[in-house]
């Protein structure tokens, strides 16, 4: 018989109703029975509900804080100051995809969108001849700091040898007169919008 879980959405199974219920006729209506019964198999319970605990709340879409800073660190992801838990659940499933990534472009665009988070970004991938590619974020204005981590993430994703550089405004894409590149980070040039009159 199923009892209200403390994990939301599942049932675990109640051991101390199931062990009473199979107690021969004679013995149901002992207290001290049942009360014996019921103490030996009050730790299976607690057993049991940190058992489904690990299985459905040690996954990234679950786990928070501390759960959260170790599937992080697992996958070589530190918080980085990161206070927001969705926003590290980002940047932590942008790491796997860095980490399985064999430097496609369907693998940059998937770590960028993952960053990103803006169903109105465009994002572009445009070829710079033989060991670089432009990554052009258009249609929504980003933070440096997002930047700076999509393109930490994109140098890790890009094949040997390849120069990731990172196009992004920093207003909002009507206030973006002229696009520019400025600085380096690692071994990749990455750029920001500013505003200027053409």
């Amino acid at each position: 018989m199923p009892v209200p879980s403390p994990i939301v959405g599942i049932d675990v199974p109640d051991h101390v109703a199931a062990a009473t219920s199979r107690l021969c006729e004679q013995f149901k209506t002992k207290p001290n029975i049942k009360n014996l019964l019921a103490t030996l198999v009050a730790p299976a319970q607690a057993l049991e509900n940190a058992l489904w605990q690990l299985l459905t709340q040690r996954t990234i879409d679950q786990a928070i804080g501390v759960q959260l800073d170790a599937l992080g660190t697992i996958v070589g992801r530190p918080r980085d100051g990161v206070t927001d838990d969705e926003i590290y659940r980002r940047y932590v499933r942008a790491q796997i995809s860095v980490n399985k990534s064999h430097g496609s472009v369907e693998d940059i665009l998937t770590i960028a969108r993952l960053v990103v988070n803006d169903a109105r970004a465009a994002l572009i991938v445009r070829n710079e001849g033989v060991a670089a590619f432009t990554l052009i974020v258009v249609g929504v204005a980003m933070s440096d700091a997002v930047a700076a981590v999509l393109i930490k993430l994109t140098i890790r994703a890009a094949a040997a040898g390849v120069r990731p550089i990172l196009v992004y405004a920093k207003a909002a894409p009507d206030n973006v007169g002229h696009w520019t590149t400025r600085g380096t980070w690692g071994s990749a040039v990455w750029a920001r919008a500013i505003d200027k009159e053409i």
